[in-house]
């Protein structure tokens, strides 16, 4: 089993503009091959949405933002 572990700095797009969406984007194709991938600050809805989305058949079971 992968474990991935991975702070993506996605803090929100109304105070922060740091790339989010173009990351957003980016970042499935890196993490894919990993069974288990947990993000921190993944604060931006829509940038974590575009990612649940890119990850959804690779990665169908996710929880909630804790």
């Amino acid at each position: 089993v992968n474990i991935l572990s991975y702070n993506i700095y996605m803090r929100p797009i109304q105070l922060f503009l740091n790339d989010q969406l173009i990351r957003a984007k980016l970042i499935p194709s890196y993490v894919r091959e990993y069974d288990i991938i947990i993000f921190q600050e993944a604060f931006d809805g829509k940038a974590r949405q575009l990612i649940d989305n890119n990850l959804a058949s690779s990665h169908p079971y996710r929880t909630k933002p804790i």
